[in-house]
């Protein structure tokens, strides 16, 4: 099969360290090392393309003149994220079009996020596949944001570009359960290849920091935010910290920032003052950089208050690390509690200490039994186990565009016209709706 990735963010880019770059590069590596031909398309600031790995990856340049212009904030009721989002999506297709005259795509799969595919799935010329990475409203809340106009025009326009999708798919049944009833289409679970031998070699060949050199510690890493419960271990460190007078605490990651408009390093310089130097803080960092920090710790916390398979337990697990994470995140799907790592119930700050001081006053070898049981785990994720469900998936897919089986784009284009247009006026977004999960 001849197979386009859409992307907002590539290991190469600039944008490189959200959890859907690190899978895409996964999932396209492993998609050619089984035969097939693999693009990626990714915004970026300038217009080019280049190889990595055998895949060649397009450059879509995006200047978001739209959302900037007069003109169009008025026509889009000065929703200038919206204009972007538009922007966005029309110059994915006008790249995709001009590569597809020199080589023809047999499917093109797109993120749910930010909806870059919503003009290529309306268009209905290629089969487009949906990849469900966040559901917008649950992540919202999650995060405190208002539900103005222009999100709430960027989630129905998610919406419809699962709806006129040719097929849509997630990693978790967490998730797609969610989308499934909200969207009214079906989703189907198929889990995300890992190849663990490759995340282990690369860690292996990297040194940490040399502040942590000497130093034991736990870690959290990923977009340090109040979607990840970053708030979370900030409000139960001091109690951790006291009863663990040798441990050091990592945070590494994107810096978002807390419901009080504080960012977390400001949080953590403010909230956990008495305990500098103990909390850490490193910035976002490559692979290489990361993954060494990652195998060093002696547990990892992620107390998510939603995800979806996130790429940091993978990460984790894979370096046999134990993780601390929260129930009914997903992360339930991958983690048995108390014999590949532990599960706390969502929201109890009591049970999240207690975990992390039961972890640090474990012994070595315990840990590391926990770890080992964490990376055998892993293996239901092996690339030789999950990319066939996805190309029978894809090959699907295929078989019933061709057979005139998709969604009608018309009626598609004209409902996401209306709602957009009638969310100008009407504050109410309702997420309700029929559909259900379904397995590959």
């Amino acid at each position: 099969m001849v197979i386009g990735l859409l992307t907002n963010e590539y290991p190469t880019e600039p944008f490189f360290a959200g959890g859907l770059s690190s899978y895409l590069q996964r999932l396209a590596e492993g998609l050619l090392a089984r035969g097939h031909s693999v693009e990626v398309f990714v915004s970026a600031p300038t217009t080019e393309h280049y190889e990595v790995n055998g895949v060649r990856v397009n450059r879509v340049a995006f200047t978001d003149d739209w959302g900037r212009s007069i003109a169009g904030r008025r026509l889009l009721w000065r929703t200038e994220g919206f204009a972007s989002t538009l922007q966005r999506s029309w110059m994915f297709d006008r790249a995709v079009r001009a590569r597809g005259k020199e080589r023809a795509f047999d499917v093109l799969q797109v993120p749910d996020f930010l909806a870059p595919g919503m003009m290529l799935a309306l268009k209905g010329r290629t089969p487009v596949v949906t990849r469900i990475s966040h559901y917008g409203p649950l992540w919202d809340v999650a995060y405190g944001r208002e539900a103005t106009i222009a999100r709430r025009q960027l989630h129905a326009t998610e919406r419809h570009q699962m709806r006129c999708s040719c097929g849509v798919y997630g990693p978790s049944a967490f998730l797609a359960e969610r989308v499934a009833r909200a969207i009214g289409t079906d989703v189907t679970v198929i889990p995300p290849p890992y190849d663990t031998g490759a995340t282990v070699s690369i860690a292996s060949q990297g040194r940490v920091p040399p502040e942590l050199d000497d130093t034991n510690y736990a870690l959290f890493f990923g977009t340090i935010g109040l979607l990840k419960g970053a708030d979370r271990i900030v409000e139960v460190l001091p109690e951790v910290l006291r009863a663990c007078p040798d441990m050091t605490f990592v945070f590494a990651g994107e810096m978002s920032r807390s419901v009080d408009g504080r960012t977390f390093a400001e949080l953590v310089e403010t909230d956990l003052r008495e305990f500098h130097p103990r909390v850490r803080v490193l910035p976002a960092l490559r692979h290489e950089s990361l993954w060494p920090i990652v195998a060093k710790s002696r547990f990892v916390v992620l107390p998510s208050r939603f995800d979806n398979l996130p790429n940091a337990c993978l990460e984790a697990m894979a370096l046999s690390r134990p993780v601390i994470a929260s129930m009914h995140a997903s992360f339930d799907e991958m983690i048995d509690a108390g014999i590949s790592g532990q599960l706390v119930p969502q929201g109890s700050v009591e049970a999240l200490a207690t975990a992390m001081i039961q972890f640090w006053r474990m012994p070595a070898g315990e840990l590391d039994r926990l770890g080992r049981a964490a990376r055998a785990a892993l293996e239901r994720l092996a690339p030789e186990r999950t990319f066939p469900p996805l190309e029978s998936f894809y090959e699907r897919v295929i078989r019933q565009h061709r057979e005139k089986r998709c969604p009608r784009h018309l009626r598609e284009a004209v409902g996401w016209a209306r709602e957009v247009v009638s969310l100008a006026s009407n504050p109410g977004v309702s997420d309700a709706g029929a559909g259900s999960p379904s397995r590959a």
